[in-house]
């Protein structure tokens, strides 16, 4: 006498994938949700890019506006970074802070 299992082996086994298919769909939406990297929208990504670029100008002006104050004999890096410049660096580390804030 055979089994219920036996004859419908191919029936498990589909339905047994079918359940480990779900449960791993189930798995990646939960852990995309909870860890809060849900796709972005097309206008999101300009935007952290434009953030990120901005970010990137910034930090450069600090360091060439840093290196002008350590050498001030160069003329090259005097030239960088104009008193304009030096007078706004707290500005713009406030600026990186909110950008910062905002990714």
């Amino acid at each position: 006498m055979k089994s219920w299992f036996s004859e419908n082996r191919i029936a498990w086994l589909v339905s047994l994938l079918a359940v480990a298919l779900f449960a791993g769909f189930f798995a990646y939406v939960y852990s995309t949700v909870s860890s809060g990297q849900l796709p972005t929208s097309q206008n999101d990504q300009n935007e952290i890019r434009t953030l990120l670029n901005r970010k990137v100008r910034l930090q450069a002006r600090i360091e060439v506006c840093r290196q002008a104050a350590a050498e001030p004999d160069n003329r090259v890096l005097s030239a960088s970074c104009n008193a304009e410049d030096q007078a706004r660096i707290d500005e713009f580390r406030a600026e990186l802070d909110e950008i910062d804030a905002r990714l």
